[in-house]
């Protein structure tokens, strides 16, 4: 069906000239297997009829739930209603790119993981209301930005992309508590000496990173941290480790260091 939208002047679609139908039906548009959603009869008229969409007292939607349906075509998330605070779309198939700044700027929760999306990510771009983020399982590439993400954020989930270059973990928001970066080719040294306080799971394993390890200086309250598979080295001091720490993965690399003072028990990888 035809339609006109009108474009400002940084060329970004006024999705305010088009009703909530409108941009269900251009964001599905791209789907090659809708039948679990419509079944034989097709598209309803109303969009309250679609599953497990749901709208607000507005008729405005504010949450898609359609993990698992392994929908295969490709997706147009720039045609998301503004309204959409949740969105899961894991475990499809589906395929394109991602452009952060057209995400709904009333985002909270996107879960893409277990696509096959790909292209390069501009998360400085993402929607400032974003608390939790999952793209993992994808085949995005190229480098990525950690700097200018969404005050909000609390977790972000990047794993087994092909995702490279080098990371910047020391402006994180600082209420960060969950960032996956394992199974990527990220590679240069890493800072550990200004994480944010909350944070308690990060996860580089499965990289090309090097250097030597500072970890003097991490969250009182970190869980889990996860090192292996990298190239660092050279002396690393373990003796001041927060003591809430209950995985440690340090297996392959070529570090060294006393490790007599710490506390080891079932949870340590070495």
């Amino acid at each position: 069906s035809s339609f006109f939208a009108s474009v400002d002047t940084l060329g970004k679609i006024d999705k305010s000239t088009l009703s909530q139908k409108t941009l269900m039906e251009l964001f599905i548009e791209g789907f090659k297997n809708t039948e679990e959603l419509f079944g034989e009869l097709g598209m309803p008229d109303d969009i309250f009829e679609w599953k497990n969409v749901t709208l607000n007292d507005n008729e405005e939607v504010i949450e898609i739930n359609w993990a698992g349906y392994d929908f295969k075509g490709s997706l147009a998330a720039q045609w998301l209603p503004e309204t959409v605070e949740k969105v899961d779309l894991e475990l499809d198939s589906l395929e394109g790119t991602l452009d952060c700044a057209s995400l709904p700027v009333a985002l909270i929760d996107c879960c893409l993981e277990c696509n096959k999306l790909s292209g390069s990510l501009h998360l400085h771009g993402l929607p400032s209301k974003l608390k939790f983020m999952s793209l993992a399982d994808n085949r995005f590439s190229g480098s990525i930005s950690l700097v200018e993400l969404p005050e909000m954020l609390v977790f972000l989930h990047l794993a087994r992309n092909t995702l490279s270059g080098s990371v910047d973990l020391d402006h994180l928001p600082q209420g960060l508590e969950d960032l996956y970066l394992s199974g990527n080719s990220f590679s240069g040294t890493v800072s550990l000496i200004h994480l944010p306080q909350a944070l308690k799971h990060l996860s580089l394993d499965e990289n090309r990173f090097s250097g030597t390890l500072n970890l003097t200086r991490l969250p009182t309250g970190m869980s889990d941290l996860l090192l292996s598979d990298n190239d660092f080295d050279g002396e690393t001091d373990f003796s001041k480790l927060p003591g809430s720490l209950n995985i440690l993965g340090i297996t392959n690399l070529e570090i060294s260091g006393d490790m007599s003072a710490v506390k080891i028990n079932e949870h340590f990888d070495f």
